[in-house]
């Protein structure tokens, strides 16, 4: 038997309990949170309250998700005028529809007593009506009718709140934030990847959505690593080049010939291959990571036999375009071929659960059973997300045992983003960056619809 390595139990230990008093103590409140943020060792995961504890979830829900762009839909969910879906996050839900030419967000809270204006998750809806008292809005959000007020009430005064909303590429993003990180630069990396797929005129073919008992850190980190490519995924790391270097390293010298040659052809068939992100790379900076890469010989698409199931996108002049991939932090990823594109939807239920939404998209004029069929587009990733499901809901089991204490990451989980994804969130919890004002009474960014 080989040497058990050494960990400073003790150490480790004192650091827990130290914190779990301050965790105890209602005087020293936030304390532990900047604790557990300090004494966090870099290159290993998190502490397990970062995984199980509601204070720390709450938290995440205030500094990540109401202060960054979050992926809510797509612009085929709703069509028509007055089309609309909700998306709903923590205590929060928000009403996303069509008014004409545009697309608008509000809060889905009746400004008389509160109550939930729609109720239905999808629907159409010219005007915008509270089930209790009948309080009447415009698809603007502003109020237009409400019983038993004198003619002096200003019903301007006390329309939908609204919320930020933005389209790059057919994707609608909303943001709670008062002053959301600028969105622009997402929008010109994301059309300079995608402008000739034309996703804005794309179609939902199928829409799965999974409830997972596992934080949805836990869900990050597994997309920013392929380190477990080789063990979890064995369909996925023989249709890409990156995924089979991971789980044999041997084939790193095949894999970066084929990928420099892949990239020249992407290159002269009008695709970009940088990879892109709001600050230059993998680090905490970036709110977004984008890039191209390669497939592995005798594939041009995710999918079972490696050829296309749908018809190509957009403008696409060949069937290979390779894999372009993006993460969005905190809870958009995409993965799309030159003939159907996947997307996910990560969305916090609790510190423990979280919800993954599946999308997968093909042409606007693609008709089902006669151009594609909805099994063979969706097999790649509803095989390779279930594998992730099942993982990340084994990973988050296992830290909630008592045993659990942070591991060493690996060289590829360090060069893969995780560590950077780790860093990029910690920042978002220190009290100088954290607290940010939501719920916004500024005037509303209208997205212009495609």
């Amino acid at each position: 038997m080989g040497k058990p390595c050494s960990v400073d139990v003790k150490s480790e230990n004192e650091n827990k309990n130290k914190i779990l008093l301050m965790i105890s103590n209602p005087i020293t409140n936030t304390d532990w949170i900047n604790e557990a943020i300090t004494t966090r060792k870099p290159g290993f995961s998190l502490e397990q309250l970062f995984y199980t504890n509601p204070e720390i979830f709450n938290l995440d829900i205030e500094s990540v998700f109401k202060r960054y762009w979050l992926l809510a839909g797509h612009v085929s969910q709703i069509p028509k005028d007055g089309d609309y879906f909700l998306y709903n996050i923590a205590n929060e839900s928000v009403i996303v529809i069509r008014d004409g030419g545009e697309i608008r967000a509000h809060y889905n809270v009746c400004r008389h007593r509160g109550s939930r204006v729609l109720l239905e998750q999808t629907g159409n809806a010219q005007r915008l009506v509270c089930p209790y008292h009948g309080w009447v809005y415009k698809k603007d959000g502003s109020l237009t009718h409400c019983m038993y007020y004198s003619k002096d009430f200003k019903k301007k005064e006390y329309g939908l709140d609204p919320i930020h909303v933005r389209t790059a590429c057919g994707l609608i993003y909303i943001s709670f934030a008062e002053h959301p990180v600028e969105f622009d630069p997402f929008v010109r990396d994301l059309e300079s990847h995608l402008k000739l797929y034309h996703l804005d005129q794309a179609k939902i073919a199928y829409h799965k959505s999974y409830t997972l008992s596992c934080n949805w850190k836990i869900l990050c980190e597994n997309f920013c690593e392929c380190y477990h490519c080789g063990i979890a995924h064995p369909e996925y790391t023989a249709r890409l080049m990156y995924a089979g270097v991971a789980a044999s390293p041997s084939l790193k010298g095949k894999g970066d010939v084929i990928e420099k040659e892949r990239s020249a052809y992407y290159s002269r068939n009008g695709l970009c291959t940088d990879l892109l992100s709001s600050n230059g790379g993998w680090n905490t900076e970036s709110w977004y990571y984008m890039a191209r890469a390669a497939f592995q010989p005798g594939y041009v698409s995710q999918t079972k036999d490696g050829g296309l199931v749908a018809p190509l996108l957009g403008e696409l002049k060949g069937p290979d375009a390779g894999s372009f991939a993006f993460f969005s932090r905190p809870n958009g990823i995409m993965e799309a071929s030159s003939d159907h594109a996947a997307l996910l939807r990560f969305t916090p239920i609790s510190a423990t659960q979280s919800q993954a939404d599946a999308y997968w998209l093909v042409r606007q004029d693609a008709v089902e059973g006669k151009d594609y069929d909805v099994e063979r587009v969706t097999w790649l990733w509803k095989t390779t997300g279930e594998q992730d499901w099942t993982i990340c809901v084994n990973n988050q089991a296992g830290v909630n045992s008592s045993s659990y204490r942070p591991g060493p990451y690996s060289e590829i989980e360090l060069s893969g983003g995780v560590e950077d994804f780790i860093r990029w969130y910690l920042k978002q919890l220190r009290p100088k960056d954290a607290f940010l004002k939501t719920n916004s009474q500024s005037s509303q960014v209208i997205a212009s619809a495609a």
